[in-house]
């Protein structure tokens, strides 16, 4: 909640910035004296450029980090100034084409108006980043930060450890005594969100010697707390294969990424979910008329085909396609994935699964949001049993109903490179790579590579 009122606050100010700053620009690129054409053209444009910056910052993630401005927000916000001023730009010239009423367009107001903008931005920044830092100070609300260890400090590595969160977190120990004014909370028999709530934790750093079963006890038994996972470097092998590290800003430590896909990336990764589900699902309306009746008059048995699949958090849900198998078809096989002209499978089958037409009911579980359109294929608790290295962070993500194997061979790749690719996606997440992703599931579709 509070980073969603976070993200809130910095939006309507930023937006109400870029306004001023563009009539801050009108006023210095004519002494004050704004003749009244250029005004009614700011008035035109206003909100196209107060918007068109604020959603492209959002696109590129300025208002994901924790920290209000570094080095990373700062190139992000440049590249996002300039990227609005491009589009915005050609957008008036294409109202200018098509309409009767020209946009007057002044090259001046528009090179004062960038370094204005991204001056005042990071001014802005700078000083709400400090003040926020000042009200923490004097409402003394720092957060706690707990520490596993089960190695008991000298009076030395105790000052060093105070040294580095000094003024930013409330230190307090899990696994070992109170040691030179760091206190021992968690015993033994006491559960771990008890000490979380009374001590208002937010951090959770594990030093050494570090115990992979307490992170995965630590992690599992506390969802939904929005807690950050830290690790000591020289034990970042231990969970490097199940989920994704990044260093901590301002920090010696490594942050475990339990939500892979989270903030405003989430956000935007729902609506374009909705928005794809929603215009497919109205164009295959008469599909989902014909397809059920072809499927009887071919086979006995249901239209609808359903199973347990893993989804988001390794939670089991039922997914649903039409039949494309003989009804029970692994009654004598058992679970196994789809081989090369597989015998379960039906005449009308074969069809529907050389063009994914089977996939079309799971458009509902999109829509509904048990599935995204693109992600990791959701696997069969089965399989992800008999495969362990299938348990870690692909299960923290949801899956979908397309992803990067799919457009990579399908079912001509080893479940090695399957799972790569899925790991690939997410750590390299963006809107821009499910965009890339949809359209050449599209193209893979019409020309049937690898399809089964």
């Amino acid at each position: 909640m509070k980073k969603v009122f976070k993200f809130l606050i910095l939006s309507i100010i930023e937006i109400v910035i870029t306004g001023f700053v563009l009539y801050l620009s009108y006023y210095i690129r004519f002494l004050g004296a704004i003749p009244e054409n250029h005004l009614a053209a700011f008035y035109t444009v206003v909100l196209l450029f107060s918007f068109s910056f604020w959603f492209f910052m959002l696109i590129f993630g300025v208002y994901v980090s924790d920290r209000l401005l570094d080095i990373h927000i700062f190139r992000k916000i440049l590249i996002s100034g300039l990227f609005h001023l491009i589009i915005s730009f050609v957008i008036i010239l294409f109202c200018n084409m098509y309409s009767t009423e020209n946009i007057l367009l002044s090259r001046w107001v528009f090179i004062i108006y960038l370094f204005l903008l991204v001056f005042f931005i990071l001014i802005f920044r700078t000083f709400a980043g400090s003040f926020a830092d000042l009200l923490m100070k004097s409402t003394q609300s720092l957060p706690g930060l707990l520490i596993f260890t089960h190695q008991v400090f000298d009076k030395a590595e105790s000052k060093k450890l105070k040294g580095f969160f000094k003024d930013r977190y409330i230190l307090k120990l899990a696994g070992i005594d109170s040691c030179f004014g760091i206190d021992s909370v968690l015993r033994d028999g006491e559960h771990l969100l008890n000490i979380i709530e009374r001590y208002k934790i937010k951090t959770i750093l594990f030093l050494k010697p570090v115990d992979l079963k307490e992170i995965m006890s630590a992690i599992n038994n506390t969802p939904g707390l929005d807690l950050n996972f830290w690790l000591d470097p020289e034990y970042i092998n231990l969970v490097s294969n199940g989920y994704k590290l990044l260093p901590v800003e301002g920090f010696p430590f490594f942050k475990i990424i339990t939500h892979p896909i989270y903030g405003i990336n989430a956000l935007i990764k729902r609506l374009f979910d909705i928005f794809i589900s929603l215009i497919l699902i109205v164009f295959s309306l008469p599909l989902f008329l014909i397809i059920p009746i072809l499927i009887k008059i071919d086979s006995k048995g249901s239209t609808l085909f359903k199973q347990i699949r893993l989804g988001l958090n390794g939670t089991p849900f039922k997914i649903l396609k039409f039949r494309s198998m003989f009804e029970d078809a692994e009654e004598e096989t058992g679970p196994k994935w789809a081989d090369k002209d597989d015998a379960r499978i039906t005449r009308i089958g074969k069809f529907l699964r050389r063009f994914s037409l089977d996939e079309l009911p799971q458009l509902l579980l999109v829509l509904f949001g048990r599935l995204s359109m693109i992600g990791p294929r959701p696997e069969r608790p089965y399989f992800v049993e008999q495969r362990p290295a299938y348990k870690g962070i692909r299960l923290l993500v949801k899956p979908g109903l397309t992803g990067l194997a799919q457009i990579n061979g399908r079912y001509d790749l080893s479940l090695e490179e399957r799972l790569s690719f899925d790991l690939f996606y997410i750590n390299n997440y963006s809107i821009w790579l499910d965009i890339e992703i949809f359209f050449k599931t599209i193209f893979i579709i019409l020309f049937q590579k690898g399809a089964r």
